[in-house]
């Protein structure tokens, strides 16, 4: 104790006073220097590490230290409490010293203005314990300075310090672009006014078009979908923005838990708390404040019940960091008062995945209650009872909901596939409602506590609710993110049952009567169809919405729905939509298109003569031809090893097939970088190779590079 600082010495032995020295840590943590002055943690296998784990004079470290040691002890139920051995104690000093290395290079990158309140964020995650295995695998993996992106808590800050860096760029670029913006405006202006003026010299009868304009208007107003969506969605669904403390969240919960008791006045309640896990969560503090508050509503009523899904072994995390996770989750939810035993498993089928697809047939889960009650209504449900739910489809990754296309973790990009993996989820429901004794009085209020990102469950209720599938469910979810993706998502499959529904009023007001067939006149911008005129939507397009000129653009045409108020929208297209001819073979040097029956006869070299320089190369795999880039972008195809080789009918090495999207978004490839090593690339990624040697891909008369773009 000599070599500990005076300061150390007082809070330890504040410590053992009020805690019990048997308990607390034992001799050989004090012993062996764990509090002394320039003692370093950067033992084998991290002596790279051993300045960054050493204790200093300024204590910052042996501080921070001596507090997780006890807020840990504090932490743990009193009966699992036990004193902290030395290797414990090691692992525990090496988490506080890449904690404060890694703070500190995080404070490096961060404007002062910001630093305060992420300062304040990571050190209330670390003191809950969640981020100690991400800190001790970068140790691990990495050498100095390391990757602040590899830590799941640092992740988001970096994100967001440097999407500020980059919005600086952009305001300068955008000041750049704007004497462009103007002068594109200018002209653009010139022609529409032009237009408008021609238009007003053939204008058809103002009154009629205007009156026939408010009776649609009328008639929009009176077809009450959205108040329709609006009284359905306030009687079974509402999604909340929680914040990291679910101080947003609470009362709005319990405004809507006392509508939900209301309506069941006369039957019994029931409460299903939703926790899913799967992808445990980077903010430490959401977590804990999420465990806190499934204890509360549990401790409720013996009626009510949470599902907890465990973490899985995902790329972005490691082994030990999941066990970990899962076992911290596992000692919170039992100082809070809840049992754990009832275990579930999820049974998934892979009716759809390839051979080659190593995911595991099960999730572990937990059905839990509060130990306060002695009997659970829940415990009769055919998940508890048989400790099994599923078997659920297990999805590709490319059918599930985000799925971006370009990395093996659903993105924000894209929605493709989005039923399915709904339809997974209203599986799951299905099986933790099934065998309960529910009758039509009785009322189930689901709560979202840790919903995954797209609220699946929360789409699973509504589609149960919609389709009249058992017993009716309200839904209410705490989220962190997607709030309004979500809510517009539920929104928009309860509006198109309205609108499917044959007692719903028609989409369009029946027997509108027209003011009559005029000439077209000769326009510039402006379109003319169906002898009348509508303002193109392709004009709102050329500037972005949050420009001067796109707000030119949005007066332009308010103008002119103001002088044709029934031309606000296209007229429908009449008549044939296609059109008839053949082709002009004479044109082109009577060039013709390419025979693709035809027989392709290209050069053959043998194994043992075959010599190139090789850029990059596929192995060949299954169906799948041996394929080589040589130095000069030559594509060479064929068969290097010693067996035979059978091809597939129609291989497909480079294509990316743009499908229509509704969004009208442009859908654009993107292929991954290749690695440093290029003897071993995937078929699907080669063609990244021609990045920005496009040129070099197509050389012949009839197909050539249109247009390439270089995304920075």
């Amino acid at each position: 104790m000599t070599k500990v600082a005076p300061s150390i010495v007082d809070m330890l032995s504040d410590a053992v006073k009020s805690r019990g020295m048997l308990r607390l840590l034992t001799h050989e943590v004090i012993g062996k220097g764990l509090f002394s002055t320039a003692w370093s943690s950067g033992v084998s296998p991290l002596e790279a590490w051993d300045e960054q784990l050493r204790n200093r004079e300024d204590l910052e470290l042996v501080g921070i230290f001596a507090q997780r040691v006890l807020a840990d002890y504090d932490a743990t139920p009193i009966p699992l409490r036990q004193a902290m051995t030395y290797q414990k104690a090691l692992q525990k000093h090496q988490a506080c010293g890449a904690f404060l290395w890694f703070l500190s290079s995080l404070q490096k990158m961060a404007p002062s203005e910001m630093w305060p309140e992420i300062d304040k964020s990571l050190r209330s995650q670390f003191s809950q314990g969640y981020m100690d295995p991400d800190l001790l695998h970068a140790l691990e993996t990495q050498v100095p300075p390391g990757d602040l992106k590899s830590l799941g808590a640092f992740r988001p800050f970096v994100a967001k310090i440097e999407g500020t860096a980059r919005r600086a760029k952009e305001e300068k670029d955008a000041q750049l672009a704007q004497n462009l913006r103007e002068a594109d405006f200018a002209q653009l202006k010139a022609k529409v006014e032009a237009d408008l003026a021609t238009l007003e010299s053939q204008r058809p009868k103002r009154g009629l078009e205007a009156e026939q304009h408010a009776l649609d208007m009328k008639y929009l107003r009176d077809r009450k979908g959205k108040q329709y969506v609006d009284d359905w969605m306030g009687k079974h669904c509402c999604i909340v923005e929680a914040g990291e403390n679910f101080d947003n969240g609470i009362a709005r919960f319990l405004k809507f838990k006392e509508l939900f008791r209301k309506h069941s006045a006369s039957g019994e309640e029931y409460t299903i708390c939703l926790f899913d896990a799967t992808v445990f969560p980077a903010n430490a503090t959401y977590v804990a404040q999420a465990v806190k508050t499934l204890t509360a509503v549990l401790s409720m009523s013996g009626n009510n019940m949470g599902f907890v899904q465990f973490p899985v072994y995902q790329s972005q995390t490691s082994k030990s960091a999941m066990l970990k996770h899962r076992h911290q989750l596992e000692m919170n939810l039992l100082k809070g008062g809840l049992s754990l035993i009832h275990p579930v498993q999820i049974l998934f089928n892979k009716l759809n995945c390839t051979a080659s697809d190593k995911r595991a047939l099960a999730q572990p889960a937990l059905a839990c209650f509060h130990t306060h009650f002695s009997e659970h209504s829940f415990t009769k449900s055919n998940a508890v009872t048989s400790g099994t739910l599923g078997p659920c489809p297990l999805l590709k990754v490319g059918d599930f909901l985000g799925y971006d296309g370009e990395t093996t973790k659903p993105g924000a990009s894209a929605r493709v596939e989005q039923t399915k993996g709904v339809e997974c989820h209203v599986e799951m429901l299905a099986g933790i409602l099934g065998g309960m004794p529910f009758d039509d009085s009785d009322t189930v209020l689901i709560v979202d506590i840790l919903p995954n990102r797209f609220a699946e469950f929360g789409r699973a209720a509504v589609k149960r609710n919609l389709e009249g599938a058992g017993i009716k469910l309200r839904y209410f979810a705490f989220m962190m993110e997607e709030v309004e993706v979500n809510r517009a998502a539920m929104r928009g499959m309860v509006h198109e049952v309205w609108d499917k529904d044959p007692n719903s009023p028609p989409k369009q007001r029946p027997n509108r009567e027209s003011s009559g067939a005029a000439d077209a006149p000769s326009l510039e911008l402006l379109a003319w169809q169906d002898g009348r005129p509508y303002f193109p939507d392709s004009i709102l397009s050329k500037f972005a919405d949050h420009t001067p000129e796109f707000q030119g653009i949005q007066k332009l045409k308010k103008t002119f729905e103001d002088m044709f108020p029934a031309a606000a929208q296209p007229a429908p297209v009449t008549g044939s939509g296609r059109a008839g001819g053949v082709c002009d073979f004479s044109l082109d040097d009577g060039k013709k298109p390419l025979d693709l029956t035809r027989c392709i006869d290209l050069p053959m070299v043998s194994k043992d003569e075959f010599a190139v320089t090789r850029l990059a190369e596929a192995v060949a795999v299954g169906k799948r031809p041996h394929v080589v880039i040589s130095s000069s972008y030559e594509v060479w195809i064929g068969n290097l090893t010693d067996s035979a080789l059978t091809l597939a009918s129609s291989p497909a090495c480079f294509r990316y097939t743009i499908s229509p999207v509704d969004s009208k978004k442009t859908n654009v490839f993107k292929p991954n970088a290749l690695p440093e090593d290029r003897s071993a690339v995937r078929h699907q990624t080669l063609g990244a190779v021609f990045i920005g040697h496009m040129d070099r891909l197509i050389e012949n008369k009839r197909a050539s590079l249109v247009w390439e773009a270089l995304v920075l």
